[in-house]
């Protein structure tokens, strides 16, 4: 059974009444609520962090760097590169 169809039990069970319709009803609502921000605020793996912090350093670079060649901007992605890796396998 899934969260959501227990919780729209429990709103069923609450508006019709039933005593602890209520109480389950606010503990499926945080239940859902909880589970919403962890998914939203971690990363979903270990690879989708890394790019993560890749993207940022590239990104970063970028704006500390605003005159940079394209040639020190491709230097700087294969080191981001080469550091995910290296993350990635430890």
């Amino acid at each position: 059974m899934s969260s959501d169809l227990l919780q729209q039990l429990a709103l069923l069970a609450y508006i019709n009444g039933d005593p602890r319709g209520k109480d389950l009803y606010n503990a499926t609502v945080g239940v859902n609520l909880a589970l919403n921000l962890h998914k939203k605020f971690k990363p979903v793996n270990k690879s989708d962090a890394l790019r993560a912090i890749a993207i940022g350093a590239v990104a970063d670079y970028v704006k500390r760097n605003p005159h940079a060649s394209q040639e020190q901007i491709t230097a700087e992605v294969i080191h981001q590169i080469s550091e995910f890796a290296k993350a990635y396998r430890s």
